[in-house]
């Protein structure tokens, strides 16, 4: 399981994410979201489904169904409350739905920090959900022009790897250094070296 960062482990990414930045004229976002979801259907799409099946198990076990219309109200109320707790409700939600809804964040996200409006297009953003176990780097059109996506695979899978055997810190840190070599290679510093987004781990 993911975790988040302790206050020394995000100050490691901050200081690591600043020496990249200091060789490179790309600019490098880290993004950790806690989920990318409420999921606020899924208690009561299962408590209709729980309360809509108890009159057929009344009938297959021969039992009076004439009052099972307050007993499915009952169910309903009931189950839509206990299937509210997170650890329950994001079990049931499939992994492909939360991988999609993490996905679609993660490029909100590009848009809303800004990494699309670099000067030269060179925007590289690293995106972890917690909830979800998703990680996502999501490069500018600069970067993709001279860093082929089959390059980009393999520092992914490493990253989602290392998330989902719960080394959050060790996953940032190893997929900094590595988008470092690479935007060093292609986009190395220049004399004027500006800035342009935070060089810092944004929580959401």
């Amino acid at each position: 399981m993911s975790r988040n960062l302790t206050i020394q482990e995000k100050q490691q990414v901050n200081e690591r994410i600043r020496e990249v930045e200091a060789l490179t004229n790309a600019e490098l976002v880290t993004v950790i979201a806690q989920s990318s979801d409420d999921y606020r259907y899924i208690p009561a799409l299962w408590a209709a489904v729980f309360a809509l099946s108890f009159p057929g198990l009344l009938l297959l076990f021969g039992q009076d169904a004439s009052y099972a219309y307050q007993w499915q109200v009952l169910i309903f109320l009931v189950s839509a409350l206990i299937l509210q707790w997170r650890p329950i409700k994001l079990l049931l939600v499939p992994r492909y739905i939360k991988h999609q809804r993490a996905s679609r964040y993660a490029h909100e996200l590009f848009f809303i920090e800004g990494l699309h409006l670099t000067k030269d297009n060179t925007g590289v953003m690293l995106f972890v959900s917690l909830d979800e176990q998703y990680a996502e780097i999501i490069a500018d059109h600069g970067i993709n022009q001279k860093v082929d996506q089959q390059t980009w695979q393999a520092l992914i899978d490493t990253f989602v790897s290392t998330i989902r055997d719960g080394k959050t810190a060790l996953a940032y840190l190893k997929t900094i250094d590595a988008c470092g070599e690479l935007l060093k290679e292609h986009y190395p510093a220049k004399n004027k070296n500006p800035n342009e987004l935070p060089d810092h781990l944004i929580e959401v």
